[in-house]
């Protein structure tokens, strides 16, 4: 805490007693011994911030403030602190913690490769049944009774064949770029100048109809150019969206939104369902990772699109986040660099 003639700033901070995660303290609602030690320092106010990585706590942080500025957070400073919690958390479980020797470290990614791999192949083969069972049951009614379908059952089983037949298709393509995948970020490859706005509305009319069907457009007139692998955009839009829409099914729209600012390009997906703890931020991107689906299980799902986004976004040097949105649900955002940027000008 800055300016705080404090040398030991954790005695300052109160306890964490399983409550909310972000808190704010005035001076004198503290505890006795906590309001002690802030007098003379100064501060009239506390927030303190716990951070929490796989399910336990590893510690917290605090923001004090002066008596002479003691403004209240609003949500979206809340979610900023939440989010740096959350981050600092995941990099504090990475890097320290359980894996202190060399020998442990190699144990731990083993076991971790380990059930990875038997994860992929349980989830695989689930992934792999269920439109496979449908296209089967289609094409069977179709070989069987064809004489005693009308023209109109006909072209709607097919129909269905053929969804499904594309949903397989793409389920396919995930699996094996993260199979395929070796865990390294890889340079980005030919990357070109190219228009994101073209490359989301073609991603978009791509989509299948009922997820289109919740989706509402936010898109400038124009947008600089942004630098990368155009092909890629229509899997970044598709990953999002049906995450979007997985996670809020009769919660509202879904709203796709561009923009651009001095920092790059960017494009955000945002839902209004069941949200996103903090401390889930980053893990939504792991491998596998669902989260809590809180009576969504029924949608399925590899647990590998966000993970897949991520990949692909870093190879455009670029970045992609996932946070609560103010008034409920999550916001992902996808930040790209501009072309101007990269060659002087597109």
């Amino acid at each position: 805490m800055l300016g705080c003639p404090v040398t030991d700033h954790r005695a300052l901070i109160p306890p964490w007693d399983g409550g909310p995660l972000i808190c704010e303290f005035d001076q004198p609602a503290l505890g006795g011994d906590t309001r002690c030690r802030l007098a003379g320092t100064g501060l009239r106010r506390l927030v303190r911030a716990v951070a929490v990585a796989e399910g336990r706590y590893v510690g917290c942080f605090a923001l004090g403030y002066p008596q002479d500025a003691a403004p209240r957070l609003t949500p979206a400073q809340r979610s900023a602190i939440g989010l740096l919690a959350a981050c600092a958390a995941s990099v504090y479980a990475r890097d320290s913690g359980d894996c202190r020797s060399r020998e442990q470290a190699a144990g731990w990614r083993e076991a971790t490769l380990e059930e990875d791999h038997s994860l992929f192949i349980a989830v695989t083969s689930h992934e792999l049944r269920t439109p496979l069972t449908v296209i089967r049951g289609y094409a069977d009614t179709l070989a069987e009774h064809w004489e005693q379908l009308d023209d109109a059952r006909r072209r709607a089983a097919i129909s269905v064949v053929r969804h499904r037949a594309k949903d397989l298709a793409r389920l396919l393509d995930r699996l094996l770029s993260a199979a395929g995948d070796g865990g390294s970020v890889g340079a980005l490859a030919a990357g070109v100048p190219f228009d994101l706005l073209e490359a989301i509305r073609y991603a978009v009319d791509e989509l299948p109809v009922d997820l289109r069907s919740h989706l509402a457009l936010y898109l400038p007139v124009e947008l600089p150019k942004a630098f990368g692998d155009r092909g890629t955009i229509a899997t970044i839009v598709t990953e999002l969206v049906t995450n979007a829409c997985k996670y809020s099914e009769g919660r509202g729209e879904v709203d796709l939104a561009a923009g651009t600012d001095c920092g790059g390009v960017w494009l955000t997906v945002a839902d209004r369902g069941v949200g996103i703890r903090p401390e889930h931020t980053e893990r939504a991107f792991e491998r596998f990772w669902q989260g809590e689906r809180r009576g969504l299980r029924g949608r399925g799902g590899v647990g590998l699109g966000l993970y897949l986004v991520r990949r692909i976004v870093e190879r455009h040097k670029g970045w992609v986040s996932l946070r609560p949105r103010d008034g409920g649900g999550t916001l992902a955002e996808v930040r790209l660099l501009r072309a101007d940027t990269i060659l002087g000008g597109a």
